[in-house]
């Protein structure tokens, strides 16, 4: 080695030359490649003739080994690379370390396992002291490095393990498909049949290396893989556009756009483990689960994509599942494709490459014996070889135990626990802790593992002369310093020793390893097997260590949270908690960490109902199941919330009635105020309990000085007094709200509240222009949309019902519609305001063509008698009467009310006679005596 060597530096990412001996022996430079891989370098192979010089000049160290005698171009290629100043290191077999003192310090191995120790021990303590400050990613780093079209876009790539053997029927099958004119495959078999090594064969051999259209992979398994982030990124790709770009548009429009592009494109779709999704499609599947890695639940925009897929007549959708949905493979379109074990022959054939010692007919007897399974016969061919007696003397000791199993993953447990039971304690450990994580681990979390890792040393600052305790300090400062000079050393001997054990479980096929991103996981069928096979001290300790390498890594968020995977390391800390047992704490840890960021800084409802389900094992029409019950109201609170957001109003309404009075039991009325609120915004008909509510949540409000829920219950009383007409209580409801604190008075609520006032200006027959003008400032200010788009509708109305201008209300509701989301309800008032406006215009064809597609009674009313459809008119305008009476007055809804009497009034008709509104024939506000009892309570200031 040369001189240089202990004092030079060797960054992450470096290219470290493979020397000409290593490079012409197979297994030695295998083994020094792994090496350099996982000390974070890139290796740089020595060609086995031409000019070195290029290689010289782009590494930034060289190394070679020496297993037997060099060849002269070897001993050239060392002397060429000292002359150029470059470390080198040699690393010589000790029966020949003698020979070769001339070229410097030499670095003695015995054995490869040795070696590659060596290698990792001598340059990772040359490598600079890791920040830890510095951000660790948790994600596969191909996936934001979106390609422009035609090349493909591989976000997630495969863990290859070894070349397929055999399954030529299946991949004949795979290219009759590609020919036929079924849009989507949907590839299913069991855990470890091979389903992802089918796929990634073909893939390379035949769509990759000469690609002819855009491909995309992508695998909803991993810690990025979300369906949203999915969404983001496959528009970005298709769409030949910046995720920046992406980012920038609105969430609900990135799906439409995205399949609109899928549906002009002639390209290739490969969704890995897509039962994530087809589990939200098909009711056969399980949609709800304690395991948080199984499925989630359905969601309007998985479904709309699914059922999507097949009528792109263009693209071809692969989707990889290891469950089989009834329902999707009856869809038009969808071919299903069920992958088995390998055949007597193909499995023979894989055992015969694996194998270092057997005859075929023990080879024979093995494969039948372990089903034909691929991952079986891998780990029986992998666990065989590491024994010294070889494989055929270990199959015949332990066949039988393997005979006596009564399913396939019975098999592989037995498998796993036979190949544990040979190896050390740090590979038990590592494979338990792998085994807890959901997602792939990079190289830098399992060096943050207790057993290989070290603390760096605690900064001393260096003593000035003369200071109060110099002695004491500068001895302190002297031990920091020796502490530090010690420290990359241990660090550099636990990363030699996870090398060690990580090259073992790869060699006993137990773990895969992206050599390119240096990550590791197992593969799901042998997880399961350690987590069945394992004790609870086993399992408590892994997931103790997870937790302690997390926990750093949650405490900086990005600014702009995209996507879940921005809160990987928080999410996992809670999954941890809730998989250690820990339904209590993981409960609390939601509230205090993630609560907020999902809810409001991220948005997501999916991602909250998928994880707070484990904690409703009766499902979510009741609380969690939970001691505290603190936490059971304020979860079950949340819970609603997500459901709401997701449209299972009916659903959030049920829970929220339940935990109103927990809210009361845990004395917490902030929290109550606001279950109140949302309670009285999911109550769409019933406008009197509405009110109630809302009133009973200003009443609380005012009684604890709670200021902001006060403005909240402000602003949402004035939506309810203008929809029954009471312009008093909504004056008096505006006033309070705009005088409230300008925090609590966000400027799209602002907004809201300016455009409610106008329209109750029009509703008065007055000009609400001036409020309008304002109002769409706000809205433009605060980039809502949804108020934009009601601004527009009120423009419309506004033009259709003072300004006698039903050319400007087209435009305005044209521009609505365009902007609508996939509420029908919305689409339907406004397709109704433009079917009005087309009408007033003379354009009756058109009119009519808008009321077949569906809009309001109050709507079609208007359009029939502007036409001189008397009789659809008549009964369009009752109905439109019946719908707006509702519980009766004063609690119909005003405007749409008086709008029914004026049609009726043109038809020269009186309007229907309707009941009063009488409290005793509606029910009540659940648990209200209690809450007004609690109320009162707080008022008088006695509550308990």
């Amino acid at each position: 080695m040369s001189a240089s060597c202990t004092a030079v530096l060797l960054p992450t990412d470096s290219a470290i030359g493979v020397g000409v001996a290593a490079a012409n022996a197979p297994s030695i430079r295998r083994t020094a490649v792994n090496a350099l891989w996982r000390c974070g370098f890139t290796p740089r192979v020595a060609s086995e003739t031409g000019d070195l010089q290029p290689l010289f000049s782009e590494v930034s160290a060289y190394i070679d080994v020496l297993s037997h005698p060099p060849s002269s171009r070897a001993e050239q290629a060392l002397r060429g690379a000292l002359s150029r100043h470059l470390p080198v290191f040699l690393f010589v077999n000790t029966a020949l370390s003698d020979s070769y003192q001339h070229f410097g310090e030499i670095i003695p191995f015995t054995t490869p396992d040795e070696l590659g120790a060596l290698i990792v021990e001598r340059l990772a303590a040359l490598q600079p002291l890791p920040d830890p400050s510095a951000p660790l990613n948790l994600h596969a780093p191909y996936t934001d490095h979106v390609p422009a079209l035609p090349a493909p876009y591989l976000a997630h790539p495969h863990y290859l393990m070894r070349r397929l053997v055999g399954r030529e029927r299946e991949l004949e099958a795979l290219r009759a498909w590609l020919g036929s004119a079924k849009p989507v495959l949907l590839l299913t078999g069991e855990m470890g049949i091979g389903k992802s090594a089918l796929i990634w064969h073909w893939l390379l051999e035949e769509r990759l290396s000469a690609p002819v259209q855009p491909l995309m992979l992508w695998d909803f398994a991993e810690s990025n893989g979300s369906f949203a982030n999915f969404v983001r990124h496959a528009l970005a790709y298709f769409g030949n556009i910046s995720l920046e770009r992406v980012d920038s548009l609105p969430r609900p429009e990135r799906l439409p756009m995205l399949l609109q592009r899928l549906a002009e494109q002639s390209a290739m779709l490969v969704l890995e483990n897509a039962h994530y999704l087809l589990s939200a499609y098909d009711s056969v599947l399980p949609m709800h689960t304690a395991a948080l890695s199984e499925s989630a639940p359905a969601t309007a925009e998985i479904e709309t994509f699914l059922s999507a897929l097949p009528t792109f007549s263009a693209l071809k959708t692969l989707l990889v599942s290891r469950l089989t949905p009834q329902g999707y493979q009856a869809v038009a379109g969808v071919q299903l494709m069920t992958l088995d074990d390998l055949s007597a022959a193909e499995a023979q054939q894989l055992l015969s490459q694996l194998v270092l010692q057997g005859n075929a007919e023990m080879l024979e007897r093995c494969a039948a014996t372990l089903g034909q399974h691929p991952l079986a016969l891998c780990l029986a061919a992998e666990h065989g070889n590491t024994q010294r007696e070889g494989f055929s003397a270990w199959w015949q000791v332990h066949s039988a135990q393997f005979e006596r199993a009564q399913s396939p993953q019975e098999r592989l447990e037995r498998l796993v626990e036979s190949a544990l039971s040979q190896t050390s304690s740090d590979a038990r450990a590592l494979l338990h802790y792998l085994a807890v994580q959901r997602f792939p681990v990079p190289h830098s979390m399992l060096l943050r593992h207790v057993a290989f890792y070290v603390e760096p040393p605690r900064p001393v600052e260096k003593p000035l002369y003369g200071q109060p305790n110099y002695e004491e300090a500068q001895r302190a400062w002297e031990r920091y310093q020796r502490a530090l000079a010690n420290y990359p050393s241990q660090r550099a001997a636990l990363q030699a020793r996870l090398h060690t054990t990580l090259s073992d479980l790869e060699r006993r096929g137990l773990l895969l390893w992206d050599r390119a991103t240096d990550r590791y996981t197992l593969p799901q069928a042998i997880r399961l097997s350690l987590q069945a096979i394992g004790s609870k001290e086993e399992r408590e300790s892994a997931l103790s260590a997870a937790r302690r390498v997390y926990e750093p890594l949650a405490v900086e968020l990005p600014e702009i949270l995209l996507d879940e995977s921005d809160l990987r390391a928080l999410i996992e800390l809670y999954v941890l908690r809730l998989s250690s047992g820990q339904s209590e704490s993981a409960a609390v840890f939601y509230r205090e960490r993630l609560s907020k960021l999902l809810l409001t800084r991220l948005a997501d409802p999916q991602v909250v109902l998928r994880l707070l389900r484990p904690l409703f094992p009766n499902g979510v029409h009741e609380p969690p199941a939970l001691e505290s019950v603190k936490e059971r109201a304020y979860l079950g609170h949340e819970m609603a919330l997500a459901l709401a957001t997701l449209g299972r109003q009916s659903e959030a309404r049920h829970l929220l009635e339940q935990v109103l009075p927990l809210f009361v039991a845990a004395d917490e009325p902030n929290w109550l105020c606001t279950a109140l609120i949302n309670y009285g915004g999911l109550i769409d008909t019933e406008r009197a309990l509405r009110v109630r509510v809302f009133e009973l949540a200003r009443r609380l409000a005012t009684a604890i000085g709670d200021v902001e829920s006060r403005a909240v219950a402000h602003f949402v009383l004035l939506r309810s007094y203008i929809e029954i007409g009471q312009w008093a209580a909504a004056t008096e409801a505006y006033e309070a709200f705009s005088t409230s604190p300008s925090r609590y008075r966000t400027v799209a609520r602002q907004a809201a509240a300016e455009r409610l006032v106008a329209q109750m200006l029009l509703e008065q027959g007055q000009d609400p222009s001036g409020l309008l003008n304002s109002a769409w400032e706000l809205a433009v200010q605060s980039n809502a949309t949804a108020e934009k788009r009601a601004i527009h509708a009120l423009w419309g109305e506004t033009a259709l019902s003072l300004m006698d201008r039903p050319d400007a209300a087209e435009r305005f509701f044209e521009e609505t519609l365009r902007m609508a989301d996939d509420s029908p309800a919305l689409i339907a008032y406004y397709r109704g305001g433009l079917a009005r406006a087309y009408a007033l215009q003379g354009r009756r064809d058109e009119a009519l063509a808008l009321l077949e597609r569906g809009v309001p009674p109050l709507a079609a009313a208007h359009v029939y008698v502007t036409l001189g459809e008397t009789a659809q008119a008549e009964q369009a305008a009752l109905e439109a009467y019946r719908q707006a009476w509702g519980e009766g007055t004063p609690f119909s809804r005003w405007w749409e009310l008086e709008q029914a009497r004026a049609v009726l009034r043109q038809l020269r008709l009186p309007p229907p006679e309707l009941p009063p509104y009488q409290p005793e024939n509606f029910p009540p506000l659940p648990h209200e005596r209690d809450l007004r009892t609690y109320i009162l309570s707080l008022e008088r200031g006695t509550r308990a």
